[in-house]
């Protein structure tokens, strides 16, 4: 049997530097990553895209696999609308999500009736107000023992831990009862990097010339979005580094703010620029805003010392950093989120001391009335790094070259034994085998029984049922329109001209059940839609919206349809249990 890996995600592309268009995200090329990563060192038989591609042409998509020296067959990228009814045909090994948002998987599940396979998501930025409705969901919604979350550093697990514990109690008070906990699991595997494209230079002075930096000068690297909202408030830096020239002057040592100032527009890394001319530091600071992957591996080769410090709720992991490290550069890092994890203090770089007190009620009492990027910079702006430990740490390593030495040479080391993409994806194929054999546990026959409501659903028809003039209801009779010309209902979605995003979730075979019920006598809507759905193995639900896009463009008739009444919601706790019981025949 084919071993399957599926994602709810689209297939997308880099350029042969594994270059992005547009804000160079770290969760977004970091999703790129794994999914090239995995195909290259994983053990699956065939990689299934199921939310399709992203803006590419088959073309661009042929050539980039070919360059990448991957089977095509191995590779299935669905275009359209999600394949729901193929999915249980596939045996998938595992479905796996890019990002944290793990209920889709159980939405799937819920529609089909079907447990389907165990389901992974992993964490990049995971401080967003959103984020609580969305753990609530997984709170109360049929989340299995072998579905996980993948935490990229044990900071991050405990954020979500610490959240759903919040959440449980929130909740317990509130009701007077005990509410689920989660019952997923929780895991830390580190994100990725790859150690032959990330690598120490092999002459530092040659990229110097290139990028028009200093030969002989201590070249600092601070890369990364330039961003005070939802990266790193540059502004202690460059505060510590005008103590530093106070002491060594201007010649010794040159840095480097390198990164993208989309998401401002350019305003950003204006202000910062106003505040290096204003503490003097014009001569020693470069502003590099038009950095792509190819450039900022140019800038790491450059480089003696790489500093980032983040002060950021949004930050969990930091890929720059070891990516740094891969390239034989000493980190200076504030002491801060995952940056505890990747960088051992003193043996492959420093980490500063950060402050923070507890100030946050107005600022999480209107979290959900303001912009998120104004929620981080509000938090972040409570968040101190310790200046004066940070200019004693660039003192440092800035008069220390043999000493960076030392600490770059360690920290490559640890990139290629824990980060290094081999070893995080044998880590995430273990996890997934495991999961499985969970999965293979599970009675589909007792888990489809079970009442697994998705109680965040829209009712729609429940919320709205008073807006029409009449309703249909089981008893209702339809017929043809006329009797004398049927349509061909399997050609009738092309006939009307829909919207192409309409077409994928009509099936022929459902018109044609219903064609040959309608063709010769009136029938009513309850009958119409049971005996559709038995014959075609399709949902009630799905029978029911066929017919009732027959009815939208004039094709079939109701006859006297009851007018609304409270005797209706009967109806639907009634059709409710039917669609319940027609789930559980179907399952497999």
């Amino acid at each position: 049997m084919s071993k399957i890996f599926g994602t709810l995600g689209l297939f997308e592309t880099t350029n042969s530097d594994g270059d992005i268009k547009g804000m160079r995200l770290g969760a977004k090329l970091a999703g790129i990553g794994f999914d090239e990563s995995l195909i290259q060192y994983g053990d699956f038989d065939c990689h299934h895209f199921l939310l399709g591609r992203g803006k590419e042409s088959d073309e661009d998509i042929a050539e980039y696999i070919r360059s990448k020296g991957w089977d095509p067959q191995k590779i299935l990228i669905y275009d359209g609308a999600l394949p729901l009814d193929r999915l249980k045909k596939n045996n998938y090994h595992v479905i796996h999500k890019t990002d944290i948002e793990l209920n889709q998987l159980l939405a799937i599940r819920h529609f089909l009736g079907h447990p389907l396979a165990p389901g992974t998501v992993m964490t990049h930025s995971i401080s967003y107000a959103k984020f609580m409705p969305l753990w609530t969901e997984m709170l109360c919604n049929h989340l299995l023992p072998c579905d996980a979350i993948v935490c990229t550093s044990r900071a991050g697990r405990e954020v979500l831990e610490r959240s759903m514990n919040i959440l449980t109690e929130r909740f317990s008070s509130l009701l007077g009862m005990r509410v689920p906990t989660f019952r997923g699991r929780m895991e830390v595997i580190p994100l990725g990097v790859d150690v032959d494209y990330w690598k120490p230079a092999e002459n530092k002075v040659e990229f110097r010339e290139l990028l028009g930096l200093p030969a002989k000068a201590c070249i600092i690297l601070c890369p990364g979005r330039i961003s005070t909202h939802d990266k790193m408030d540059l502004r202690p830096f460059l505060i510590a580094l005008s103590r530093l020239t106070a002491v060594l002057g201007t010649d010794f040592f040159h840095v480097v703010l390198a990164g993208d100032d989309m998401r401002t527009k350019g305003k950003e890394s204006k202000l910062i620029q106003e505040f290096v001319n204003e503490h003097g530091l014009s001569s020693v600071v470069k502003i590099d805003t038009n950095v792509g992957q190819a450039t900022m591996r140019q800038y790491y080769g450059a480089a003696d010392i790489f500093v980032s410090l983040a002060d950021n709720i949004q930050e969990t992991f930091g890929l720059t950093v070891i990516q740094a490290m891969a390239c034989g550069l000493p980190t200076i890092v504030s002491d801060w989120d995952g940056y505890k994890e990747t960088v051992v203090h003193g043996e492959t770089g420093v980490r500063v001391p950060t402050y923070w007190a507890q100030c946050d009620a107005q600022a999480a009492d209107l979290s959900m009335l303001r912009p998120w990027t104004l929620n981080h910079l509000l938090i972040a702006q409570s968040v101190a790094v310790d200046v004066d430990a940070l200019y004693h740490a660039l003192y440092m390593l800035v008069t220390d070259p043999e000493g960076c030495r030392h600490l770059g040479e360690a920290g490559r080391k640890r990139a290629e034994e824990l980060y290094a993409w081999p070893c995080v994806i044998k880590q995430y194929m273990a996890l997934w085998d495991e999961c499985r054999d969970r999965f293979d546990h599970i009675d589909v026959q007792e888990w489809a029984c079970e009442n697994r409501e998705n109680i965040f659903a829209p009712a729609y028809f429940r919320q709205f049922a008073h807006y029409p003039s009449a309703l249909i209801t089981s008893e209702t009779q339809l017929c043809l329109l006329s009797e004398d010309s049927p349509m061909d209902f399997a050609h009738a979605t092309t006939e009307v001209q829909l919207p192409p995003e309409m077409r994928p979730v009509f099936h022929p075979a459902v018109f044609q059940g219903l064609l040959s019920r309608l063709r010769d006598w009136p029938i009513s809507f309850g009958a119409l839609v049971e005996d559709t759905s038995r014959e075609t193995g399709q949902p009630q639900d799905l029978c029911a919206r066929h017919v009732l896009w027959l009815i939208k463009y004039g094709m079939v008739k109701p006859l006297e349809p009851k007018l609304n009444s409270h005797s209706v919601i009967a109806e639907i706790a009634q059709a409710k249990e039917k669609a319940r019981l027609s789930r559980e025949s179907m399952v497999e």
